[in-house]
């Protein structure tokens, strides 16, 4: 799961009482989102943990549905304060959120690109060897699966939860690569010209 699913994944747990903080969770003040909720949870981070892990650790608190009254109480503050602080000087968190992913979006199309044009121009194979063994490998961890809680039901049973958190770990690895690999070989225009035509016209409002 990507960084940005995770912040996604943490703004839909809180949005209901702190709207404020979900919605920077999706642009560049993100982190700031992140060290507000980190401090109304109780969370001690290390000052070394990237924002993927720190987000990771919120995730998990909130999949987990530990937050107690209290938490939610000084959620709610740090939502009032942070809230308080946008609308003092006129922050317009939809419009810098649509700038951040425009900027993001170019980066990764100009990477894409990149890639491309170096892999037409030294003939290099790797990167399609790469993308099918992917794609591949995906889809036969996937049927695996499937063919292991169909036909052997009593055995899925005995696999205990730590095992099951590294098949889901490496499926999500397995997804998040067979995506990456798909759109850089099959990543549409049209694709593209949605996601301009979604970000202008929020900027637009």
């Amino acid at each position: 799961m990507s960084i940005g699913d995770v912040l996604g994944s943490i703004g839909k747990g809180i949005a209901s009482f702190a709207p404020t903080l979900a919605t920077m969770l999706g642009g560049p003040l993100a982190g700031t989102a992140v060290t507000a909720i980190e401090g109304a949870l109780g969370i001690n981070s290390d000052s070394k943990s990237s924002l993927a892990d720190r987000a990771g650790s919120i995730a998990q608190m909130l999949q987990n549905a530990q937050l107690t009254g209290d938490q939610i109480v000084q959620m709610k503050l740090a939502e009032a304060k942070h809230a308080e602080i946008i609308g003092q000087q006129g922050i317009d968190l939809a419009k810098i959120n649509a700038d951040h992913q425009e900027a993001w979006a170019r980066i990764d199309a100009q990477d894409r690109d990149s890639a491309r044009q170096r892999e037409e121009a030294v003939k290099d194979n790797t990167p399609s060897r790469l993308a099918y063994m992917i794609v591949g490998g995906f889809f036969v961890f996937g049927i695996a699966q499937v063919v292991a809680l169909v036909g052997l039901p009593d055995l899925v049973a005995k696999v205990p939860a730590a095992a099951w958190a590294i098949i889901g770990n490496i499926g999500g690895y397995l997804a998040a690569e067979a995506k990456a690999a798909t759109g850089y070989y099959f990543g549409s225009s049209s694709g593209s010209a949605k996601k301009d035509d979604t970000i202008k016209a929020a900027l637009s409002q």
